[in-house]
């Protein structure tokens, strides 16, 4: 857990609010505010990627120059489409969107939702990622609600209905085909519903990796709630006009500003804190203090952040192998599993990368060696395999020596001498080499250790 007094502040707030009802100074849930810096940390198109694709895509204009700019080539492509019935326009945004997986900050966000953090979730973004990040955490669509701004009158949450969240979506929403690119679209959709903005708006708010355009209307329609508490998160400071849009303004910037980081961190927080669910009284409620992180065991990792992301994500991969016919290829499993293989693969490098790591992968190893050395009864081809792991604990020795290891080369040193190790266990058992030793070796290439049965 990356150490930051003020996420450790934001998450005891949020654990307080979290389920209490009828307190007379409560003032309720925070509103999650997802702005389009989420579509891009999880590698949606860019405005600017999107017309130049959908430019030459769709022959509105073959032969592009290279040195146009974004805000050229986006008003080239509204040019060319403002004409196009919604309908259409949304379905060739979608065909753009195809195979874009769910990264691992939206599943955060599915199980802060599922554990009712977030009742009420507004996003500028009109892609589906955060459905499809509720679907893999076992969220039913059934569970939560979604209004797209614009398209119809809001209806009231009836407190017997119970939804995990409502998600609103300020600038459309691509599964109803409706997505709205223009600052006048913006506009005429948010003044349907300036009534719910007005009212059910003014809440606190955090607001995630928002990307201002003074030309967007949702900055003017913000200043209606002057009198919340908002948590700006980005990489960013936040902009001047912010501070019309709150009384009280808390940031979270830099690398902990990150969409990535701050949601992880966050989650963290919340999932492994104790319940703080109350029916009524006040004073039944933890302090700030009681709710901050206590101490862990040391990781295998050194990184319990790291080692929690690496988990999560094999266990998503495995979910997704297993619901995988080998007959019938889903392009968009076959998306995802993609992705979560390469996050796994860059958080085992990051991983890696540490030196005390390094050297815990190192006595690993040693470990793995000093067992098959030492085991008798494996039969004359002791000697070629322990002088086979030797080869790859040099290899490894001679790679952590160098300012940048060639992280594939420490993998395959790696994966060789998990594939030896787990074949020692299978045929000799743990009396030649102990499943405790495999499974630590196993900790360090996470992206292998699926193959080895432990």
């Amino acid at each position: 857990m990356i150490p930051a007094p003020n996420l450790d502040e934001l998450a005891a707030h949020l654990h307080q609010r979290h389920g209490v009802k009828n307190l007379s100074s409560w003032r309720g849930p925070f509103i999650l505010f997802l702005g389009e810096g989420c579509s891009r940390a999880a590698g949606a198109p860019t405005r600017e990627e999107i017309a130049r694709t959908a430019l030459k895509k769709f022959a509105f204009e073959p032969s592009l120059e290279g040195e146009a700019t974004s805000v050229s080539l986006w008003d080239r492509f509204h040019e060319h489409t403002r004409q196009m019935q919604p309908s259409q326009f949304a379905r060739m945004l979608r065909s753009l969107y195809v195979n874009v997986p769910v990264p691992a900050f939206y599943r955060d966000v599915a199980a802060l939702v599922r554990e009712r953090y977030f009742p009420l979730i507004v996003t500028t973004n009109f892609d589906t990622l955060l459905e499809q990040a509720l679907a893999q955490t076992g969220v039913r669509s059934s569970d939560y609600k979604i209004t797209t701004i614009g398209t119809r009158t809001f209806d009231a949450i009836l407190p017997s209905e119970e939804p995990l969240t409502h998600i609103v979506k300020l600038h459309g929403d691509l599964a109803q085909d409706t997505a709205y690119v223009s600052p006048e679209q913006i506009d005429d959709a948010l003044r349907t519903s300036r009534q719910w903005i007005k009212s059910d708006l003014v809440g606190d708010i955090i607001m995630v990796a928002h990307v201002v355009d003074n030309a967007d209307p949702i900055n003017k329609w913000l200043a209606h709630g002057a009198q919340r508490e908002l948590w700006w998160v980005s990489q960013e400071s936040p902009p001047p006009q912010a501070t019309a849009w709150a009384s009280v303004l808390r940031v979270i910037d830099g690398d902990l500003g990150r969409t990535g980081v701050f949601l992880s961190q966050l989650a963290l927080r919340l999932l492994s804190a104790p319940d703080s669910t109350a029916n009524d009284p006040a004073e039944d409620l933890p302090s700030v203090e009681s709710l901050l992180a206590s101490p862990r065991e040391r990781p295998i990792l050194g990184d319990e952040t790291l080692e929690r992301e690496i988990f999560r994500n094999q266990s998503l991969l495995y979910s997704l192998d297993q619901a995988t016919s080998p007959r019938e290829r889903n392009p968009d499993v076959q998306a995802q599993i993609v992705h979560q293989k390469r996050v796994i693969v860059k958080l085992e490098d990051r991983a890696r990368a540490r030196p005390d790591t390094q050297q815990r992968v190192l006595q690993a190893l040693g470990s793995v060696l000093n067992s098959v050395a030492n085991g008798a009864t494996i039969g004359k081809g002791a000697i070629e395999v322990v002088e086979y792991i030797r080869q790859q604990q040099d290899t490894l020795k001679q790679e952590f020596d160098k300012p940048k290891p060639n992280q594939i080369v420490v993998s395959a040193a790696l994966g060789a001498t998990l594939a030896v190790a787990d074949r020692m266990l299978t045929e000799f058992g743990p009396e030649v080499i102990s499943p405790d030793d495999v499974r630590r070796l196993a900790a360090f290439i996470p992206s292998a250790a699926g193959k080895v049965v432990l």
